[in-house]
């Protein structure tokens, strides 16, 4: 038997995911670009952090009228310990914990990173107070992270924004970098499929007692699940079943 092909891929956007992001979000961006955290007060005296455009209980639409400013300070409700950070994943080069934090005011949490040398020094329910950057654009990132913090000890100053010609703007959207590298094993059916095409032919699959042939890489036949173990040369001509025209290139 041939063994599976496995190939290894990177799926990411040059130069980064770009998307608009709303009134309610946009409002929440900018509040962090400014040095502060805001929150959505839902009908029912809740007050959501970070924000969503709807309720998540009764889906009724959140309205920037509605925000309040939360914390800074905030407690943490739930961690987790990352001993050997990755440049390539993480922004803290050092070891740090995530935390699910809770802004004062606030009555949901909201995931971030607490800078602390040991695991010994995390707990849940320590007060921690986030430290913010000084080149601060509209995002999440905006908070370094979040250092332990004792209840009556003078709040940190906010680092002021440099001078920028878009200083007092409000955050309309966000550009997102994002990578995934992952790992396909073909298995035996696309193995078969794969290696034809290097060949110059297309290989099908066939169940045994059937007659119904499936190009490409169907692995089984859809309406009997039976493996398509019959390997079937196919034409390399054929009729165009449907299709799809794109109107709108893509920005990369």
């Amino acid at each position: 038997m041939t063994e599976p092909l496995v190939a290894r891929h990177s799926l990411e956007y040059p130069g980064g995911y770009t998307r608009s992001v709303g009134d309610v979000v946009g409002r929440y961006l900018t509040g962090l670009r400014d040095g502060r955290i805001e929150g959505a007060r839902l009908a029912d005296g809740r007050v959501l952090v970070p924000p969503t455009e709807y309720d998540p209980l009764t889906s009724a639409a959140v309205s920037v009228d509605d925000f309040v400013e939360v914390g800074p300070a905030g407690t943490v409700v739930t961690w987790s310990w990352v001993a050997n950070p990755r440049a390539e994943k993480h922004v803290l080069d050092r070891p740090f914990a995530f935390a699910l934090i809770r802004p004062d005011g606030a009555d949901t949490s909201m995931l971030h990173m607490v800078d602390v040398a040991t695991p010994d020094e995390m707990s849940t329910g320590m007060r921690v107070i986030p430290h913010w950057r000084s080149d601060r654009i509209g995002g999440v990132s905006d908070i370094e992270a979040w250092r332990p913090y004792k209840d009556g000890d003078p709040i940190p100053e906010v680092p002021p924004l440099p001078l920028s010609e878009n200083m007092g703007a409000s955050v309309t959207g966000i550009v997102t970098s994002g990578r995934l590298d992952y790992e396909i094993s073909a298995g035996e059916s696309t193995t078969r499929f794969l290696l034809g095409l290097a060949e110059g032919k297309i290989i099908g699959g066939k169940a045994v007692g059937s007659d119904d042939v499936y190009a490409a890489s169907r692995g089984t036949d859809p309406t009997t699940g039976a493996p398509t173990s019959i390997s079937v040369d196919v034409s390399d001509t054929g009729v165009i079943t449907t299709f799809c025209i794109v109107n709108i290139p893509g920005l990369s």
